[in-house]
């Protein structure tokens, strides 16, 4: 079970980190990948485990040193169904011939443990270089992860150091920290950040007017998060407001969104 653990979490770690690695930007291809992962995992789990399981028939057959019990009680389970394998199963028959010829022949046994002990380290190998590929994109991340934070908490002006303090800041990141910095101080309310979305939108500035609503969507307001990704759709596609946004939101925001529109 330890060694299913092992691949497992290894298996997965490295899924997630290719997925978030090759499609940073589009959560649909990245659940994709993912999915595919599933789909190749459930395989190669099947095939380890059918393989894990001989080794236990072998175990067995070390300890009673004589096949012929377990054979007895392998061919009562398997009845008329003793000739289909399963996902994780050989078949019955499948099962009673290994056993026959492990115990006339003690070199079959060891061929299969010695397969088994590299399939063992193979795991074990990329458990420990995806813990190790993890810990460093977390150790990476740790630095923009804190300066989310702080503009989620509205401290701008512990954002505006730390910002200063990374090399290669995300453009977008960068972007609200400039805008959260122009408002001169920390904890501004959801109200002015509003005010200033809409002031920005009023002008036509849709770069200016989204970074305000991220800011404000940062600070928990669903609604100024709603705002933003309508007025992404609108900007990049065309998407009319009416077909993301609920009515009443729509008509709230509609004269900024008309003056956008005509930019």
């Amino acid at each position: 079970m330890l060694i299913f653990v092992a691949w497992a979490a290894g298996f997965f770690l490295l899924a997630d980190l290719a997925a978030n690695h090759l499609f940073p930007g589009d959560p649909w291809l990245a659940g994709g990948f993912v999915l595919a992962a599933v789909v190749a995992w459930i395989f190669a789990f099947g095939f380890a485990s059918r393989r894990f399981e001989l080794e236990a028939d072998l175990y067995c057959l070390e300890l009673l040193g004589d096949a012929g019990a377990l054979i007895r009680a392998l061919e009562k389970v398997g009845g008329r169904f003793r000739d289909v394998a399963s996902w994780r199963h050989f078949s019955t028959a499948e099962r009673v011939r290994f056993l026959e010829g492990a115990a006339a022949d003690p070199r079959i046994g060891e061929a299969l443990r010695r397969g088994l002990r590299r399939w063992t380290r193979v795991g074990v190998v990329l458990l420990l270089v995806a813990c190790t590929l993890q810990a460093s994109s977390l150790a990476h991340s740790f630095p923009e992860d804190r300066l989310r934070a702080d503009l989620r908490l509205g401290r701008y002006a512990s954002a505006q150091t730390r910002a200063a303090a990374i090399d290669h800041l995300d453009p977008h990141l960068a972007a609200l920290v400039a805008r959260a910095a122009s408002v001169g101080r920390d904890e501004p309310t959801l109200a002015e950040l509003e005010t200033l979305a809409r002031s920005a939108m009023a002008r036509a500035d849709v770069a200016g007017a989204i970074v305000w609503l991220d800011l404000g969507a940062l600070r928990g307001s669903a609604d100024l998060e709603a705002v933003a990704s309508a007025l992404r759709e609108l900007a990049e596609k065309g998407t009319e407001p009416a077909q993301t946004l609920e009515a009443g939101l729509l008509a709230s925001w509609r004269a900024e969104f008309e003056a956008c529109r005509a930019q």
